[in-house]
């Protein structure tokens, strides 16, 4: 049996997504998404934050639609890279590669 790099969170979007131009020259949409879960060692709600990243399919339609406040649906796999790889001080971020995405709810303060 193979392993499975399959995740799905749904949360809402820190602050508006931001573009920027990825090592193949292709856009990218980058946004944060809090999830919250009950800890229940601690008896209470806490927020994680997700890195999320938008290529391919689903860019047009998430830039155009994706605002700080919505509540969306991510799908996709969990990738990772480095920051300072010939430093001391390396560092592996993990994101999700978000392949499929949707709007629950649009953030009330913009309706």
């Amino acid at each position: 049996m193979s392993d499975i790099n399959n995740v799905t969170y749904s949360g809402r979007v820190g602050k508006d997504p931001e573009i920027e131009t990825n090592k193949d020259n292709k856009e990218e949409l980058k946004f944060s998404l809090a999830v919250k879960f009950y800890d229940f060692v601690e008896k209470c709600e806490k927020t994680v934050w997700i890195r999320c990243s938008i290529c391919g399919n689903s860019f047009e339609y998430a830039k155009k639609n994706i605002k700080k406040g919505d509540l969306v649906y991510v799908q996709g796999k969990t990738k990772c890279f480095e920051i300072n790889p010939e430093e001391m001080t390396r560092k592996v971020v993990q994101y999700l590669d978000v392949s499929d995405v949707r709007i629950l709810a649009k953030n009330k303060t913009q309706e």
